[in-house]
């Protein structure tokens, strides 16, 4: 039977972890192999980790060299056909996501990696569906947004050959992961209709704010982004993201208005000031980008010209 590598990487994480585990054991009619890899946690992260011990295939608490490394390491140690990152603060939707998972991977068994859709948890408002495109658009969808490593699974011996996770980066070697799968001739990209986990996303402006000036460095120095083909298609994706941004932006700002005027539920008015301010946040890293400077030039050029149109903002 076919055997995937559940793997969840952790540090400090006792407010959630133990829900991320039990959405593993309690699994239903399915073979899998459950691994920890802990990055020493000074916190109650292990005493919870140890109640479940005899569910969990191996569990390593260590110092280790940051998320990626600690990913590295549960590679290494995975011995299933396909390995699935969990994080610590997420979990699986049903305890019937695994038996999907591989009943679909057995059908289709020519798939070496398979994404499929994830939900996305909200601090304070309703959680979302995110459903990724196919992968003939992985590229362009990988220009102002991410595959979800959440809902991935990967042939063990597609992330052994690929070196696994680029430890140079910090909070996006996934995302550079995925750039580098495009360019695997040999590997079979393949897309689920299955929902797989629940995804906690929280502080959105600080994210904007750490993982983007990554995530554009990673792309200028990604080979196929830096053809004349693909860098038109970059800057009128960053263009469009841009100017719905500051769309969002001023009616967020209006409406935020209102609300505090209003006597609005606390709650509300939180929500919107978190959604204002991962807009802001995502604006100014862009700034970062080659694209900006592209745009800078762009506007510079329509000025001396004498030219119509959107003015620089």
């Amino acid at each position: 039977m076919l055997k995937i590598s559940i793997i969840t990487v952790c540090y400090n994480a006792e407010k959630t972890i133990e829900r991320t585990i039990q959405s593993v054991i309690n699994q239903k009619d399915t073979k899998t192999e459950y691994l920890i890899i802990d990055g020493a946690s000074q916190d109650k992260t292990l005493d919870i980790i140890q109640a479940y011990q005899s569910d969990i295939a191996l569990v390593v608490s260590e110092p280790d060299r940051g998320l990626y490394h600690a990913m590295n390491k549960g590679i290494a140690k995975a011995s299933g056909d396909y390995v699935y990152f969990l994080n610590a603060d997420d979990y699986l939707v049903n305890e019937f996501v695994m038996q999907s998972v591989t009943d679909f991977l057995i059908k289709y068994s020519q798939i070496d990696v398979v994404y499929g859709n994830l939900q996305v948890r909200y601090p304070q408002r309703e959680p979302s569906l995110h459903r990724p495109p196919p992968p003939e658009q992985i590229l362009d969808e990988l220009i102002c947004g991410a595959l979800p490593h959440q809902a991935t699974f990967a042939r063990r011996s597609v992330l052994e050959a690929m070196g696994g996770f680029d430890e140079q980066y910090k909070i996006a070697a996934d995302y550079d992961w995925f750039l580098r799968l495009t360019q695997q001739p040999n590997v079979k990209i393949g897309y689920m209709p299955i929902t797989v986990a629940s995804y906690a996303i929280d502080g959105q402006s600080a994210q904007m704010t750490k993982v983007l000036p990554e995530v554009y460095r990673i792309q200028n120095q990604f080979p196929p982004y830096q053809t004349p083909e693909w860098q038109q298609r970059r800057i009128l994706a960053y263009q469009k993201q841009i100017t719905e941004l500051r769309q969002r932006e001023s009616q967020w700002s209006e409406t935020l208005a209102q609300l505090t005027t209003g006597g609005s539920e606390e709650v509300e008015v939180q929500t919107l000031i978190a959604k204002l301010q991962a807009a802001q946040a995502t604006i100014a890293a862009m700034k970062t980008s080659k694209f900006w400077t592209l745009r800078q030039k762009w506007f510079q050029v329509k000025k001396r010209l004498g030219w119509p149109g959107d003015m620089e903002s």
